[in-house]
């Protein structure tokens, strides 16, 4: 069940508590509705499945604390979010969008890619990842650079498949995407089918684990995840690695780099390359042979 969570704040406001819920919140939809100019009061609506909503109200609560608001935001009481509100909190924002050479767009989009462009069409259900926030943008970016023809992927925390599908639709020839959400999975699947790569894309619900490492070697791991699960996964990420592949992980913003690549490192990887985008950063490591 997921929930649209609103926040009461100044239209004065809204570009700082933008910038501090990309931060608290980078996996999860959010909009800021200004309402007519002159309008004494704008609203932010975050939507959050419902076994998160304490957490993340406390973690929001805290942080608003620091920030200089011109006035003290309102919570409002959480509502019930059918599944048809938000595909249309998604349309709001989801519009197609080139990264690289990958023409990302929606289902209800009539836009074709160009000669040379790889088209992705991703629907998001109620998962994440559409190339609209930088991680899965940098992500993107890095998969084309590192994928080639017969490569094997790990994409761990795949969200709505969408990296995954873009290292099939590049020339890999087998793709593991993981997901814990029952609700990305689902989205994923669908996709998967959508872009016509059911027989290169496996989509499983569930985590890394020992067991996973059987469908191994993989020469490109992706983790586009929250910085502590980062770190409770890297070693078991590594082990996936095959001699020479690359891990590519994301979902934090820039000042981590400092402190997770050498906690990388321990695991036995090599720097290669550090990207930014927006304040955001994707790190990649690979395993020497």
């Amino acid at each position: 069940m997921w929930l649209e969570l609103r926040l009461q704040i100044d239209p004065r406001d809204s570009d700082l508590v933008a910038d501090l819920l990309a931060q608290c919140c980078p996996r999860l939809a959010v909009e800021i509705d200004n309402g007519e100019e002159g309008q004494p009061r704008a609203f932010v609506k975050i939507y959050v499945p419902q076994e998160d909503l304490t957490a993340l109200k406390r973690s929001l609560r805290l942080a608003l604390r620091f920030v200089p608001l011109s006035c003290t935001p309102k919570w409002h009481r959480a509502r019930r979010l059918r599944e048809e509100r938000w595909h249309k909190a998604w349309r709001r924002h989801f519009r197609p969008q080139l990264i690289g050479s990958v023409l990302v767009k929606p289902p209800w989009s009539k836009k074709k890619g160009q000669p040379g462009q790889v088209t992705l069409q991703i629907e998001p259900g109620m998962a994440f990842g559409t190339g609209t926030h930088p991680t899965t943008a940098l992500c993107l970016h890095a998969v084309q650079k590192l994928i080639f023809p017969g490569a094997r992927v790990l994409d761990v925390g795949t969200g709505t498949g969408i990296l995954a599908i873009a290292a099939a639709k590049l020339g890999a020839t087998y793709a593991l995407a993981l997901d814990i959400d029952a609700e990305a999975v689902k989205a994923a699947l669908g996709n998967v089918e959508a872009n016509g790569v059911a027989d290169t894309v496996k989509v499983c619900h569930g985590t890394l684990t020992p067991n996973i490492l059987q469908e191994g070697p993989f020469h490109l791991v992706i983790a586009n995840l929250d910085r502590e699960t980062i770190r409770r996964l890297g070693p078991l990420m590594t082990a996936a690695l095959a001699p020479g592949g690359y891990l590519v992980v994301s979902g934090f913003l820039s000042e981590t780099v400092a402190e997770l690549t050498p906690l990388l490192a321990t695991y036995g990887l090599r720097h290669h390359q550090d990207m930014m985008q927006d304040g955001w950063a994707a790190i990649v490591m690979v395993k020497d042979a």
